[in-house]
Parts: structure tokens; C-alpha cells; sequence
């Protein structure tokens, strides 16, 4: 019935859900409730409408305060695919490695991270991070040895590098789309994490970058491959 019905420039049938008990009570009180009083009534209800519907056309389905709080083992218990965005944190793959072994010849890893073989992109890494070039040197090794470890087990499992610094980190699996916060002070702090629908503009975002990034590394190799 409601097919085709706009309220506050929202689809009635769409928003019914959410204001259906507000609607209900305005009817009941609209012929005792003083006008101004059921103005400001109606208003906090379209507010409300317009904000639930942003966030839907946003795309982002869950908020983590804390990233590591979002545990994605059941997921990876059957997925196919294994995207992985950082600066170069070890951490995604050190946490589910025990699963990424026991896929292994099922699911297919690539990691996308910065180039710290290179001086000029520690530098800039450190530079943002607070963190000595030695340091950014050694977490670097960290994730490269967690991937050595991981191909020597038998994981379909690829590096990508860039030479500029990412603003964000993300995982993918399959078509489960993950996008974390760096904090502004450029400190260890609790991470946050947002879950997005993969046809939001953010996984447009992350999908963007990532084949930039493999586009670039492809690049490379043709250029370092002797004619």
C-alpha cells in the first residue's frame, strides 16, 4: 500500500520500519497535543528518517570502536578471497595465519603495502608514525617474513608494494569490505573499523586503490624485466 509513498524525501515503505511507532503515537496525541509541541514532534521524526537513510545510501553497515573486536575466523573459514591493505602491520595476517595455512591451494591472499626497501618511503613512514627509521625497518621485516612464511606453506599469497604512504588500512574477503581508521595524532590508539555494503562509494574507494596499486606493481615488473 505504501508502494511509491515519500516522507521527509525518504520511500515510505522503505522508512516504515523505523518511524512506524512515532507515526502511531502522533496520531493518538495529535488531537490533545499543542501544536507547537507536536511540530517539534514531527520534526524530530523527519530528522531522524533523513539521518537512517544517509546511512544506508553511505553504505557502512557495522562501526567497531576497536578493530580487533571484529574477529573475521568464520568468514575466512570458507572464503576465496583475501585482500589486505596496510602501511606494514603484520597484524591481520599474524592473527588468522593458523587459518591461512589450513586453506591453503583454497583461497588466494594479496597484501598491499609500502615499499620500505626503499630509504625516501621509510623516511616519509617515520615521519608520520613518530617512529625511528630502524623501527619502520623492522616491522616492515616482520610482515615480508610473515609472507615468506605463509608461500613456504603453501599459501597462495602475493606482495604489492607502493612507494607513497596509505591513509587507511582495509581488508576484503570476499565480498565483505573492511575500512580502519589511523587516529590524527599518529600514535598506538584503538583502531576503528567500519564494515561496508561492497556497492557503497568507500569499497569503490578501497577497490580503486588496490588495482591502482596492483596496476603500478605490474608496471614495475615489466620495466625491471630485461629485453
Amino acid at each position: 500500500m505504501t508502494e511509491g509513498w515519500k516522507f521527509a524525501g525518504a520511500k515510505f515503505d522503505d522508512t516504515l520500519n523505523n518511524i512506524g511507532l512515532a507515526l502511531l503515537i502522533a496520531g493518538i496525541t495529535q488531537y490533545y497535543t499543542d501544536f507547537r509541541v507536536r511540530s517539534r514532534f514531527y520534526k524530530d521524526v523527519s530528522d531522524n528518517v533523513i539521518a537512517n537513510e544517509t546511512l544506508r545510501e553511505s553504505g557502512i553497515l557495522k562501526f567497531f570502536r576497536d578493530s580487533k573486536t571484529c574477529i573475521p575466523a568464520k568468514v575466512l573459514d570458507s572464503a576465496k578471497t583475501l585482500d589486505v591493505g596496510v602501511t606494514y602491520s603484520d597484524r591481520f595476517l599474524k592473527d588468522n595465519i593458523g587459518i591461512l595455512v589450513s586453506r591453503a591451494g583454497s583461497i588466494r591472499v594479496r597484501v598491499y603495502c609500502v615499499d620500505a626497501d626503499d630509504a625516501d618511503v621509510r623516511r616519509l613512514v617515520a615521519l608520520n608514525t613518530g617512529f625511528s627509521d630502524d623501527d619502520v625497518r623492522a616491522e616492515y621485516r616482520k610482515l615480508t617474513r610473515i609472507v615468506d612464511d605463509l608461500v613456504s606453506k603453501g599459501v597462495n599469497i602475493e606482495l604489492f608494494k607502493q612507494k607513497t604512504l596509505p591513509h587507511y588500512s582495509f581488508y576484503i574477503i570476499d565480498d565483505y569490505y573492511f575500512l580502519t581508521m589511523s587516529t590524527f595524532a599518529s600514535r598506538r590508539a584503538t583502531v576503528p573499523l567500519f564494515q561496508m555494503d561492497q556497492s557503497s562509494p568507500l569499497a569503490l574507494l578501497i577497490r580503486e586503490d588496490r588495482d591502482h596499486v596492483m596496476a603500478l606493481n605490474s608496471t614495475n615488473e615489466k620495466q625491471a624485466t630485461p629485453q
